[in-house]
């Protein structure tokens, strides 16, 4: 009875104190209404990220034709003996110049498609090839020559078309990934604030190379990890002129968005002909600067970026910012390079509360017991851009290390005496 007594005239003021003086275990804000892991609904847990696939980069990438189909803006080599150049005169040749994606060797005399689609020769109309394929366009100049009665039938075999420059197309490439320089600024020991500047690419895209594939290959390659694993390509121009920051689309400009990874199963969200890119289009490709969660508690505070392609769940998070996990608490960037506290030692922290955004600017405290993680797969949930990750101990832990650091009892008794010697002990606990 005077042992519990004892302990009671301890313990209350004990409690009385802890919570006097602001212990977070008792101050947490978040710690009554938080909701534990196991009755999360589904859709507030996420969706793993390391299940999904690499879009076939041929998706990326528009089919050719077996053959050149003519179109506005290309340039035609035609050969005509006694109609264009001089009969002795052997006809231009061009040959694309190195590293040139173009690889038509042209023979013959250029003459440019005309936005009508047509071509204008010599003592002709001017012919329609837009649509034809080289073939079909030589069979239309030399229908053409025969009606008008301008060559004989032994000379329309000496009329030639071939492909001298293929129609380009312009597209800009705007990139906010490592493409990019930047600079990194340190403000303490664990927060960090980068400047980066973006890079743009002006690219002349041969027809039927004029899609995503060739246009990410020639500016840098693939979005790296510091950008979203997407493409977007806008296109027109807007109809009307803007004085403010529209709330919805922009009248006339259209926005194509392609991933890059999908789930599987999951349905392909943009169609073959989204890929190929015209005249005035922009490719875009986005930082993902803002996926990050955020630490505070027990765990040193800090800003810390969410892997791109791979799951990174509540352990694998403390971990990553070196914070103190089923170790006594000790923080590892202390400076007295002890690894284990004196006595007993105290217990390690366990409660994790991961505050998340929801939609409708609304929040969510989802409680999480690292013990329980450790043994439990069901328990370590996955860390979701914008979550703030708070460390600290249970009411039960807390009691403890203060009992363990605070309360010390000192035991001094006579081990010997005898005639002329005596012997004493003193012992300390915890």
């Amino acid at each position: 009875m005077r042992s519990f007594q004892l302990l009671r005239r301890i313990l209350v003021p004990a409690v009385a104190l802890l919570g006097g003086v602001g212990c977070a275990s008792f101050s947490n804000p978040t710690t009554y209404q938080s909701v534990p892991v196991r009755r999360l609904p589904d859709e507030l847990l996420g969706k793993p990220r390391e299940e999904q696939l690499d879009v076939p980069q041929p998706m990326l990438r528009q089919k050719a034709p077996k053959e050149h189909v003519i179109d506005v803006g290309d340039t035609l080599g035609i050969v005509a003996e006694r109609i264009l150049g001089d009969v002795n005169q052997a006809p231009p040749i061009n040959i694309p110049a190195q590293g040139s994606l173009n690889t038509n060797i042209g023979l013959g005399y250029p003459i440019p498609v005309l936005e009508d689609g047509k071509i204008s020769l010599p003592l002709i109309e001017p012919v329609l090839v837009k649509g034809l394929t080289l073939r079909e366009a030589q069979e239309a100049i030399k229908k053409a020559y025969l009606d008008a009665q301008i060559v004989r039938a032994e000379q329309i075999s000496k009329i030639l078309v071939t492909l001298y420059r293929p129609r380009q197309y312009r597209v800009l490439v705007v990139r906010q990934d490592s493409g990019g320089t930047g600079q990194t600024y340190s403000y303490g020991q664990n927060l960090q604030f980068t400047t980066k500047r973006g890079s743009g690419f002006v690219l002349e895209l041969p027809a039927y190379e004029n899609d995503v594939l060739t246009a990410l290959t020639r500016s840098g390659g693939l979005p790296g990890n510091d950008a979203k694993n997407e493409v977007l390509i806008q296109r027109g121009v807007a109809d009307v002129e803007l004085e403010k920051m529209p709330s919805g689309p922009v009248p006339g400009i259209r926005t194509s968005r392609i991933p890059l990874r999908l789930r599987p199963g999951e349905p392909i969200p943009f169609k073959a002909d989204e890929v190929i890119l015209n005249n005035g289009d922009i490719v875009y490709i986005q930082s993902r600067d803002t996926e990050v969660f955020y630490t505070a508690g027990l765990i040193p505070p800090g800003e810390y970026p969410i892997p791109r392609d791979y799951d990174l769940d509540v352990l694998e998070a403390i971990a990553q910012v070196r914070g103190p996990m089923a170790n006594g608490g000790i923080n590892f960037n202390n400076l007295a390079g002890n690894i284990v506290s004196a006595g007993v030692g105290n217990p390690s922290p366990s409660q994790v509360t991961v505050i998340r955004k929801c939609p409708g600017n609304r929040q969510i405290s989802i409680r999480v017991d690292l013990n329980k993680a450790m043994q439990d797969p069901r328990e370590r949930i996955l860390v979701q851009s914008g979550d703030v990750l708070i460390l600290q101990e249970t009411l039960g832990e807390s009691l403890t290390r203060y009992l363990t650091s605070s309360i010390r009892s000192t035991f001094i008794g006579t081990y010997s005496s005898g005639r002329g010697a005596i012997g004493a002990a003193q012992i300390n606990s915890p």
